[in-house]
């Protein structure tokens, strides 16, 4: 697998996250004030009802976010090909950045900044990040420039802390992974005296560069007292979610996945960590992928020094690897570098000297032991693995409203060992109702020797609509793929009549003025004349063409086609038709 024994670049820093926070809840203050399904509001408050209780919501801590996503001092730590990972390479303390998209229309840019979106913002599991590049070095001067339009998902969702921060939501002891792959054509420039970049980019094997980030002890900059100081001296400030990043930089291989992490899955007893690892018989090197595996004892002691040296992991001792079941001892073991793994990106690589040791590591499951007086770890692999690049799906955006789910499936990082089922099962995350809008079967079957299984998902063209998730399971392997579907709804309004102010306002708009006043301060959504002189702008955004950018407006992609439509026919006084 290409990031894990490829030529790879690691860095680590600050990363802030400025997703504004008022639509995790149908609920404010405990009363239902929105409609998160459909993006719309509740008419028993009027506006500004809404905003004061938006404001004084212990939930809503940042209500003034407009969901940019910034690594903050994140410069690279070091490089090389696995087995020789160097701190003292060429890019040592470059900048890494990720970029925003390029205009699609214009080809001017780029504008904004990478932005996070979550397909379903009352969870936890179905956050995006849309992202239009990458850049490693100065902008005058780059050492690896990349312009791409690219969606990576959150996987590898686990405590990494023992102890979060008190003051902020449950998700600050926990660890998030993002992957995203760029095809080698989005490369536009790079340093070619640069002996990894253009190792990178020139390796005969790859078909893109897959970045792997982990981001972890993130809590509102603000404490409460400091939010609520500011709320009540009448200042708007945004509070980003603020923590640490972890990324590498690698190669991806054909056959690989572009957004999910590859090779084996291990899993550590607390708190479902998790990492991933494999096997490379012809260099004889296991590469373990313990970012987001090992733990930390506690959130730092700063919340606002989020970009200095991370703290230390837990310190585990040597780490004893095993194999079968029962596990029995390699006699390999190795440092996890609890003091300075993050200059490493995380990643460990292990010599395995022996014929026998090989053998049984690249056909057994793994089990990872350590023990240093009181404290003790256990990580295991979970032989069987399901995993692929589908995990947030827009059904209306499929063509017919129909998907094929291709999945990666291994047995301790091979094929499959003999014929498998794995259940498909539905639910709505978070434990919503269950909406049920898809068809999909019931289970999929692999034959023996297989490394792929695939199965078709589609609207079932009923009327149900919203957040909807399927589990792939069998024996210990899981994944699943959320799903979202919009109302297609006439709004009550008579066809072939002309679209008033208030029907657009009240069924589009409003819901997004109340809901991300960030966007206001751009354009005034509850102002007619100024939705109206900036129709140009609305219409270009909310076009096909800016769907898979950083610039679709709205960034929460919250509009369904209908209410598209509506905001179309009164921008272009055109009479009402209804969607068939």
């Amino acid at each position: 697998m290409g990031i894990l024994n490829g030529p790879r670049v690691n860095f680590w820093g600050g990363i802030q996250i400025n997703v504004c926070t008022a639509n995790n809840s149908d609920a404010v203050n405990n009363l239902n004030l929105l409609d998160v399904a459909t993006s719309t509001v509740s008419s028993a408050y009027t506006d500004q009802q809404i905003i004061d209780l938006m404001r004084t919501d212990p939930g809503s801590w940042n209500y003034y976010g407009d969901h940019l996503v910034n690594f903050v001092g994140a410069k690279v730590s070091s490089e090389g090909p696995a087995g020789a990972v160097t701190e003292a390479g060429d890019l040592a303390g470059e900048p890494v950045y990720l970029l925003g998209s390029i205009d699609p229309v214009t080809k001017q840019g780029p504008f904004f900044g990478p932005v996070m979106v979550d397909l379903d913002p009352t969870s936890s599991q179905t956050t995006q990040i849309f992202v239009g590049g990458l850049l490693i070095g100065p902008q005058a001067a780059p050492k690896l420039l990349i312009r791409g339009d690219a969606v990576c998902s959150s996987q590898s969702l686990g405590l990494r802390l023992m102890q979060g921060e008190p003051d902020a939501p449950g998700s600050s002891a926990a660890n998030g992974t993002f992957q995203v792959t760029f095809p080698m054509a989005s490369v536009v420039s790079y340093d070619k005296s640069s002996a990894t970049i253009a190792a990178l980019v020139n390796d005969p094997k790859a078909t893109g560069l897959v970045l792997r980030f982990s981001m972890f002890e993130m809590a509102p900059f603000l404490t409460t007292p400091e939010l609520r100081a500011a709320y009540g001296s009448n200042q708007n400030p945004s509070n980003p979610s603020s923590g640490r990043v972890i990324g590498t930089l690698g190669p991806r291989y054909a056959g690989e996945p572009d957004t999910c992490p590859p090779g084996r899955l291990l899993n550590n007893a607390f708190g479902g960590a998790t990492g991933y690892a494999i096997f490379d018989n012809d260099r004889s090197l296991l590469s373990i992928d313990a970012v987001s595996m090992m733990i930390k004892q506690a959130f730092r002691a700063d919340r606002k020094d989020f970009t200095g040296p991370i703290g230390a992991n837990i310190d585990y001792g040597p780490i004893a690897i095993a194999t079968g079941t029962p596990p029995v001892p390699t006699g390999i073991s190795f440092d996890a570098q609890p003091a300075d793994y993050y200059k490493f990106g995380g990643i460990v690589d292990v010599a395995v000297k022996t014929t026998e040791q090989a053998t049984a590591i690249a056909t057994q499951p793994l089990t990872l032991t350590g023990t240093n007086g009181a404290t003790s770890v256990t990580v295991t692999e979970h032989a069987l693995r399901i995993y692929s690049n589908a995990r947030n799906i827009y059904i209306d955006d499929a063509a017919g409203g129909q998907v094929q789910i291709d999945c990666v499936v291994s047995y301790c990082g091979g094929p499959l060992t003999a014929e498998t089922t794995f259940t498909i099962a539905s639910s709505s995350p978070d434990g919503l109702p269950d909406p049920q809008f898809l068809t999909f079967p019931a289970s999929v079957t692999a034959p023996a020797g297989a490394n792929t299984v695939s199965f078709a998902v589609s609207d079932n063209g009923g009327a149900t609509y919203g957040f909807q998730c399927l589990t792939i399971g069998g024996d210990d392997a899981n994944y699943f793929v959320n799903f979202r579907k919009y109302l297609k709804t006439g709004f009550g309004i008579e066809p072939g009549s002309t679209v008033t102010w208030q029907q657009v306002y009240d069924n589009v708009l409003r819901f997004h003025y109340v809901v991300f006043p960030a966007m206001s301060l751009r354009i005034p959504l509850n102002d007619m004349g100024t939705v109206m002189a900036t129709g140009g702008q609305f219409l270009a955004r909310i076009s096909p063409a800016y769907r898979d950018t950083t610039l679709y407006m709205p960034i929460t992609r919250s509009i369904s086609a209908s209410q598209t439509a509506l905001l179309e026919a009164f921008l272009n006084g055109t009479p009402w038709q209804p969607m068939a």
